[in-house]
């Protein structure tokens, strides 16, 4: 049964703490407790999703309310499906992301994904993290547990933390900064609609943006730091007169390229649309996100 006090916070849930098949491992239990109305909104935009395999088309802010159970207690959090690409919306392991609610963390994550190893290449993925993290590039946490739905045991999945420009930040011992990307608005279409144009207009044309903002425009801080690091990538982009090594941290940049070939790594680097920029405001200069 559930704690009395959370008991009384949360009415609407009823979660039952059974869970069938108990996988018997040294990972932690994770059960997402989601009552019936919200299990089938998250049916519903599953299957939108697989109605165009090609592209997650759904409103990305189609969250619903549920309680994630572990080891760290019980959590409130938000959850959608997730995923651009068909492979992360079959019935059997489907992909969510996840937002922890009341400003707690779960294994020190505010924001991160849930899903199947493979859709990251199972162990690849992790060890290719041990190795960004023990050559001081900034990674995201990584972690495998067992995963159940409301008692169902989903099998092993992994936790991947979401881009944070404090909780991930903090983590990789880097100054609070500014999380930037181009706007992918090029390869949505050419996903979505079939439309293939040239790469590099794509890119010229392509909006740099704070990484869903995250409190850029509210901070006057970090705006600021979003300005300075805007105008230094506009400038660059634009071929004006500002070398590189002015503008990207070339030792962590050439660590993370040559990492990412010695492991056959593709994801995040083989489209310029993929990169999540750190603007560290101590070099003022631009490192990757792992």
């Amino acid at each position: 049964m559930f704690r009395p006090k959370l008991l009384s916070i949360l009415k609407e849930y009823k979660p039952d703490r059974y869970i069938k098949k108990k996988i018997k491992n040294n990972l932690h239990d994770f059960n997402l407790h989601v009552n019936f109305k919200n299990y089938k909104k998250l049916e519903y935009y599953r299957q939108k999703a697989l109605s165009n395999p090609k592209l997650l088309n759904i409103d990305s802010s189609a969250y619903v309310s549920g309680i994630l159970e572990s080891h760290n207690g019980m959590q409130r959090i938000e959850l959608r499906i997730k995923g651009n690409l068909g492979d992360h919306h079959n019935s059997f392991q489907p992909s969510f992301r996840v937002k922890v609610k009341d400003g707690q963390t779960i294994g020190g994550m505010r924001n991160f994904a849930i899903q199947s190893p493979g859709r990251r290449r199972f162990l690849h993925e992790w060890i290719l993290h041990k190795v960004f993290k023990e050559e001081g590039i900034i990674s995201l946490r990584y972690n495998f547990v067992n995963f159940f739905i409301n008692g169902e045991n989903l099998g092993i999945y992994v936790l991947e933390e979401h881009f944070d420009n404090e909780t991930l930040i903090e983590n990789n011992r880097r100054r609070k900064g500014p999380i930037i990307k181009f706007y992918e608005e090029g390869w949505v279409k050419k996903v979505r609609y079939g439309f293939y144009g040239k790469e590099d207009k794509n890119y010229y044309k392509s909006e740099i943006k704070p990484y869903k903002n995250q409190g850029t425009f509210t901070d006057s801080s970090q705006f600021i730091n979003f300005e300075y690091a805007f105008n230094k990538l506009q400038k660059f982009r634009a071929g004006e007169h500002i070398s590189i090594d002015q503008v990207f941290d070339i030792k962590i940049f050439a660590k993370y390229l040559a990492t990412n070939d010695y492991f056959g790594a593709k994801h995040g680097i083989t489209d310029w649309s993929d990169y999540r920029l750190y603007y560290n405001p101590i070099t003022t200069l631009f490192e990757p996100i792992a």
